[in-house]
């Protein structure tokens, strides 16, 4: 292994220094596909072998770095490397390409995946021992969870966006936790909680803009409920009560929203948007 290394950096130091006597021996040529294999092979085993293990700062504009004791062919190559742009070049891409893995990497390691709800058994699924409740809706969407999870709704496109299956992924990862979920005042954000008695035991954010999950800490999860979307029940009296199970969200003065389900079965439920007292009923899981 020793006597490769050595072999590889005077490999390297040849063409360092070719490029030192003869600039254009090796120029990079971009329109040349075998000339770009060439050093982008060079570039992935330079910094394979040798970024990590000299103390060297990303720009490359360095006075001094360590030396490998072992390798006693290992000059200063730092006047050179910055001569030569074939080397250089392709070193910072593999930096730039192997630092962005590894910041993606790092993500998806944060990232948490609550799973969508199975619609094929659509039809099997009830409701549960509390009506069906909405947490925000405006004139574009509608989001509402039921005892099984959380349903995105699109009325504009008349499709379904997004479910949460917060049952299976609770009983994975918590055992005996209430689960409720909320959104952002601008719809953007859903917060999902899974909590016991009064304390929370977790919180997640789930962005509807990038499709990103993440678990939030204490003080994240605080900040969220002061931007929690806020409804207000109707009274018993109201004659709206029954038909909306006492829940609506009103858009505007002539406009607002609320469910209507048949028989306590997911399938049954509907949304309906209401402007100028004309009603406008949207089957979500007809077409399912």
């Amino acid at each position: 292994m020793r006597m490769k290394k050595i072999s590889l950096v005077l490999a390297i130091l040849f063409l360092v220094f070719s490029v030192e006597i003869n600039p254009s021996a090796y120029a990079l040529e971009l329109s040349s596909s075998k000339t770009m294999d060439k050093y982008e092979e060079i570039g992935k085993e330079f910094l394979k072998e040798y970024y990590y293990s000299i103390d060297m700062k990303q720009d490359m504009n360095v006075s001094k770095y360590i030396k490998d004791e072992n390798v006693l062919q290992y000059v200063d190559l730092k006047h050179d490397i910055i001569k030569n742009r074939n080397v250089r070049f392709f070193f910072l891409h593999y930096y730039d390409r192997d630092k962005a893995a590894s910041t993606q990497a790092a993500a998806n390691q944060n990232e948490v995946i609550i799973p969508e709800i199975d619609l094929q058994k659509i039809d099997d699924f009830f409701i549960g021992s509390e009506p069906p409740h909405l947490i925000y809706a405006d004139r574009d969407k509608v989001i509402f969870e039921t005892t099984g999870g959380v349903y995105v709704y699109d009325m504009k496109g008349k499709s379904l966006l997004r479910s949460f299956d917060t049952v299976s992924f609770a009983s994975e990862s918590y055992s005996n936790v209430l689960r409720s979920a909320f959104a952002t005042q601008d719809g953007k954000q859903l917060i999902f909680i899974f909590s016991k008695g009064p304390g929370y035991v977790a919180a997640y954010r789930y962005s509807l803009e990038d499709k990103f999950m993440s678990e939030l800490t204490g003080k994240e999860y605080a900040e969220y409920l002061k931007k929690r979307f806020e409804y207000s029940y109707l009274d018993p009296g109201d004659e709206l009560y029954q038909k909306s199970s006492g829940l609506i969200i009103t858009i505007s003065g002539s406009e607002y929203v609320y469910l209507t389900f048949q028989d306590w079965k997911v399938s049954t439920i509907n949304v309906v948007y209401v402007q100028d007292d004309k009603e406008t009923v949207y089957s979500m899981f007809t077409s399912k």
